[in-house]
């Protein structure tokens, strides 16, 4: 586990912040649904992944892949 990290890391996110970002909140257990986006160096989203369940999140690997694509065109 890294001890510095030098981004920006979000966390304690409530109900009316992950709806204000089009989220789902799962009232039963007071928790956001996963979603990870991947922004452009202007703040453009230019992936987005929601997930209720352990399946379909974005990989690592797969981000770096993206990443390097977008870079070259």
């Amino acid at each position: 586990m890294a001890s510095n990290i030098d981004l920006p890391v979000g966390f304690g996110v409530n109900q009316e912040m992950i709806e204000s970002l089009g989220g789902y909140w799962q009232a039963t257990r007071q928790f956001a649904q996963p979603a990870e986006f991947l922004l452009d160096p202007s703040n453009k989203i230019v992936q987005l992944s929601y997930s209720d369940g352990p399946l379909a999140r974005t990989e690592a690997a797969d981000v770096i892949k993206l990443v390097d694509h977008l870079s070259k065109s």
